[in-house]
C-alpha cells in the first residue's frame, strides 16, 4: 500500500539507488544503461518501484532494460560493446538487452534509493548537477509518479517525503556517457565520506 512507481531509470551505485528521472525520450534509459556501462548494478530503465518510508527503498520490477537503434554515434565503443554482448532480441528499432546475474537487479529486489536525478538533455552545454528548487521537485516526480490505489492527497504526501529523506539533483546533459560519468564520479566520491 506505500509502493509508487516512478517513471525512471536506477542504477546502484554504492550503498544505494540512483534514480533517474524525466519525460519521454529524456535519455533515463540510456543513462542508467551508461551506469551499467560503468560497472554499477542495472535496477531499471523505465519503470521503478518506491516503497515510501524513512529510507525510502526502490524495487526492481525485473522488466528486461532496452535501447534504441541505431546507437547515438557519441555513445562511446564500450556502450557499444556492452549492447552487441547483452542483447537478447532486435527489433523495431528496439534492442531488449538479458543482463548476467549480479548486473542487474531480479524481480523484487529492494535497494535504498540514495538520490534523485531530474534530466534535462540539451543540445549542447555543460554536463553539470544543481540543487532543484522544493516546488521544482515535487512537480517533477508528480509528472513521473504513477499509483492508482492511492489518493492524490496521500500520493503527494509520500512524494513531499520521498523529497525531505533523498538527496536530488537537477542534471543539464548533452551526451548519456558524459551524465552517467559525472553521476558516477559524485557519488562514488561520498559513497566513501
Amino acid at each position: 500500500p506505500n509502493m509508487i512507481c516512478l517513471h525512471a531509470g536506477a542504477a546502484r551505485v554504492g550503498n544505494g539507488l540512483v534514480i533517474v528521472l524525466g519525460d519521454s525520450f529524456a535519455g533515463k534509459s540510456s543513462v542508467a544503461l551508461h551506469l551499467a556501462v560503468l560497472g554499477h548494478r542495472f535496477f531499471s530503465d523505465d519503470q521503478i518501484g518506491v516503497a515510501i518510508g524513512n529510507p525510502s527503498h526502490g524495487m526492481c520490477l525485473g522488466l528486461l532494460p532496452k535501447v534504441k537503434l541505431p546507437l547515438p554515434v557519441d555513445c562511446g565503443d564500450a556502450f557499444r560493446q556492452f549492447i552487441d554482448g547483452y542483447s537478447a532480441m532486435q527489433g523495431d528499432g528496439l534492442a531488449y538487452l538479458k543482463l548476467w546475474d549480479g548486473e542487474a537487479g531480479t524481480f523484487g529486489e529492494t535497494a535504498p534509493v540514495r538520490a534523485l536525478v531530474f534530466l534535462d538533455r540539451v543540445e549542447a552545454g555543460i554536463t553539470e548537477l544543481c540543487v532543484p528548487s522544493r516546488p521544482e521537485l515535487i512537480k517533477s516526480m508528480i509528472s513521473t509518479a504513477f499509483a492508482p490505489h492511492i489518493s492524490s492527497s496521500d500520493l503527494l504526501a509520500g512524494l513531499n517525503k520521498l523529497a525531505e529523506g533523498t538527496e536530488a539533483y537537477h542534471l543539464r546533459f548533452e551526451s548519456s556517457r558524459e551524465a552517467a560519468s559525472l553521476l558516477s564520479q559524485k557519488f562514488r566520491s561520498t559513497n566513501n565520506q
